[in-house]
């Protein structure tokens, strides 16, 4: 068998026609998440006192520029969400002193309308959430973007501001009270407001029945959806963390005899080793590992001379003593920068009588394996 390391991206265009539909709603909306959640101190529009988290990113388009109190209906979002890290209230010989404790946030929105740039909190009673509070009547703005924060209730001040350790690249918050969940969006009808009439819009292509009745499938506010983060760093502006770099090495490549794969019995062809780069100390990480051959089939098979088109013995493929599916991602995690992250990649399954059926002759294929970070862990 012979291995090989690299990535390949194929696009595919496709050119979908569909008849003219009219729509319920004239307003369609994106979502994108923040892939990488760090806390900060003080960005515009916010004050340099306020500490903040931006989850992620809405944006609207209308196409008659009506849109009037656009609102989150988030059923299992909470008023508060707390996390735990360093804070500081008080100092010691000249250096404030660190305690762990949980701090309180809430959430909120930054919006431009016509210009101007304001926020809010989000939190409007019962689990209805406005996006653009902080104005009244026809926002007419397209697009029109809500970027999603939470808002520490404490000073940015009590938060680590790293002059005492230049060197340190960060501190971590944990999520300790709240759920984050999912939502849909609502727009009002008129100038009213959303209390005196409203419609659901679609959220990332979310299909919106037509008795009024909200989406099934709600929009997670986090990438990947799930309800708490994992660690959130607040990072040293003057020393960020540098990223981190995966190095896949495919090591003790081998060729076998065939007879050792047959039914359960199995025979390693190779090791595929991860060196994490600029990983910090201590902590895990992970990534997602895809096999793939050149047809991208779920499947696996060994051909002739290496060529698809002669006779082939299919085989069942294992990393780390996993099954692996063609094309489809495998998590690899608790990676670190101390320990080797060595997996083995194994070769099982054989039929018997169909290898018995081959002609003379080398059998050979040719795996792709891609390696894709996950945050960390």
């Amino acid at each position: 068998m012979v291995m090989q390391k690299k990535q390949i991206l194929i696009l595919v265009l496709a050119l979908l026609m569909f008849p003219l539909i009219a729509l319920f709603s004239e307003v369609q909306v994106t979502y994108e998440p923040v892939s990488r959640l760090k806390f900060e101190k003080g960005p515009y529009p916010f004050e340099a006192s306020h500490f903040v988290l931006q989850i992620g990113t809405l944006t609207f388009t209308s196409t008659d520029n009506s849109l009037f109190d656009p609102t989150l209906f988030a059923l299992d979002t909470p008023i508060h969400f707390g996390f735990t890290g360093p804070v500081t209230w008080y100092e010691q010989n000249g250096q404030p002193v660190y305690v762990q404790q949980e701090t309180l946030f809430r959430m909120a929105s930054v919006s431009i309308i016509k210009g101007q740039t304001g926020w809010n909190y989000m939190h409007s009673g019962d689990f209805q959430h406005g996006l653009a509070d902080w104005y009244n009547g026809n926002i007419n703005t397209n697009p029109f973007v809500a970027k999603i924060y939470l808002v520490s209730e404490q000073p940015a001040s009590i938060y680590p501001d790293y002059a005492s350790d230049p060197s340190n690249h960060g501190e971590y918050y944990t999520q300790t009270t709240g759920s984050f969940g999912g939502f849909n969006v609502v727009v009002a009808e008129n100038n009213s407001g959303h209390y005196n009439g409203y419609e659901y819009v679609p959220v990332n292509g979310q299909e919106v029945p037509e008795d009024g009745t909200p989406p099934s499938a709600e929009i997670p506010f986090l990438e990947g959806g799930g309800n708490t983060p994992p660690p959130i760093i607040y990072e040293n502006p003057d020393n960020p963390l540098p990223n981190v770099g995966y190095l896949l090495s495919i090591l003790n490549e081998t060729g076998f005899s065939i007879q050792n794969s047959y039914g359960t019995d199995k025979t390693k062809i190779a090791e595929a080793q991860l060196t994490l780069q600029n990983a910090e100390s201590g902590k895990t990480y992970g990534v997602e590992v895809t096999f793939s051959n050149s047809v991208g089939s779920q499947t696996f098979s060994l051909h002739l001379d290496g060529q698809r088109t002669l006779f082939a013995i299919p085989y069942l493929l294992l990393f780390g003593g996993e099954p692996v599916t063609g094309s489809v991602p495998l998590d690899w995690v608790n990676l670190s920068s101390t320990a080797p992250n060595i997996r083995s990649i194994e070769v099982t399954g054989v039929d018997q009588n169909r290898a018995d059926m081959a002609p003379a002759g080398l059998y050979q294929d040719t795996i792709t394996i891609s390696i894709t970070p996950k945050d960390t862990l």
